[in-house]
């Protein structure tokens, strides 16, 4: 170990240094053999030998870097094959990306029918429709559909258009049981056909359990308990259907569907 001593000799001078003992003790005899006298002896040993180990373990891996560094440089700079090899990589890392981007893109141009065909579907929905109209704007929807399916090529564009199809399709679930209501009535139809009636809305149920339509029972005369079903039941197919909608048309209009 190496010790940092302040002594003064027999003349009464100052002396300062260094000496290497393997404890302070030895370290101050030795000094008094010189004829020394001690004032401070401490060690510096360690933190000296801490501040080098630190320097090297910096220097060290600095040197490697740079040494690697120069033979890449040299490699690049003298060898086409290694030159050809990395520009390659990047032109593929190039093309991965462009294709991803082109992926997530939406021509709008496209969509522009069905996404009209959609709104006014929603907005005649919302402020009062008949049936014959609701299945009018559900075929026109259905067609604008059957006309894009031939002209999506992106990933996202592939995903807007399934948005609309269930869409059209939770309609059309909407229309099968208006035409339900209006045909098979309990006044008009269990008059005639009272068994059949009942089978109407038990056919319906899982229709009904979807989506959690609320039929009434009604006394009839003719068999019994009977069901209706009230049309203000059709908005809560019609809300869903426009779930699938507007988060196809925030896309189309490249928006953040909530």
């Amino acid at each position: 170990m190496i010790f940092q001593y302040h002594a003064k000799d027999n003349s009464g001078i100052s002396r300062n240094g260094e000496i290497e003992a393997i404890s302070q003790d030895e370290a101050v005899n030795k000094l008094q053999d010189q004829g020394l006298i001690v004032i401070s002896c401490e060690i510096v040993s360690n933190s000296r030998k801490s501040e080098k180990n630190r320097m090297i373990k910096f220097i060290l891996p600095t040197i490697s870097i740079l040494i690697v560094l120069i033979f890449v440089f040299l490699c690049f700079r003298y060898d086409p094959f290694i030159l050809n090899k990395l520009e390659s990589f990047f032109n593929k890392e190039k093309i991965v990306f462009k294709k991803a981007e082109a992926e997530n893109k939406i021509d709008k141009q496209k969509f522009e029918k069905v996404y009209r065909a959609a709104k006014t579907l929603s907005a005649t929905t919302e402020g009062g429709i008949s049936y014959l109209k609701l299945s009018e704007l559900n075929q026109d929807f259905l067609t604008e559909i059957s006309i894009l399916e031939d002209c999506v090529t992106t990933e996202k564009e592939k995903e807007v258009l399934g948005l609309y199809k269930r869409a059209y399709t939770t309609y059309s679930i909407s229309e099968k049981v208006w035409k339900h209501i209006i045909k098979y009535n309990l006044d008009n139809f269990a008059k005639q056909y009272p068994s059949q009636a009942k089978k109407v809305f038990d056919n319906m149920k899982l229709m009904i359990d979807q989506f959690g339509l609320v039929l009434i029972p009604k006394e009839s005369s003719y068999s019994g308990t009977m069901y209706e079903l009230h049309t203000s039941q059709l908005s809560k197919i019609w809300n869903i259907a426009d779930e699938y909608m507007n988060k196809a048309n925030s896309i189309v209009m490249g928006k953040n569907p909530n």
